[in-house]
C-alpha cells in the first residue's frame, strides 16, 4: 500500500472464533488489552435483539461502532 503513498496508520490483531445459524453471525473476537467482544450480525434488529436474550446478555454493555472507535473507547 505504500508503493502508492498511503501510510500505515494502525496495526491490529484479534482472535476471532465463529459460529452462525439461519443467517446470523455470532463473533467472538479477543483484542489484547480489551474484554472479549460478542458481535451479533443479523437481518434486523429484533432478531439481535432476541438473541441477546437467548444468551441471557441484556445487562451487559453494547456497543454499535466498529474496532476503530473501539480502540479509542478502550484507550489503545
Amino acid at each position: 500500500m505504500e508503493k502508492y503513498g498511503l501510510v500505515k496508520s494502525r496495526e491490529k490483531q484479534k482472535y476471532r472464533v465463529s459460529y452462525d445459524i439461519d443467517w446470523i453471525y455470532f463473533d467472538i473476537d479477543e483484542y489484547e488489552g480489551i474484554p472479549t467482544l460478542l458481535e451479533i450480525e443479523a437481518h434486523s434488529e429484533e432478531v439481535i435483539e432476541e438473541w441477546i436474550i437467548k444468551l441471557w446478555l441484556e445487562n451487559h454493555k453494547r456497543k454499535t461502532f466498529g474496532s476503530r472507535w473501539l480502540f479509542e473507547y478502550y484507550k489503545k
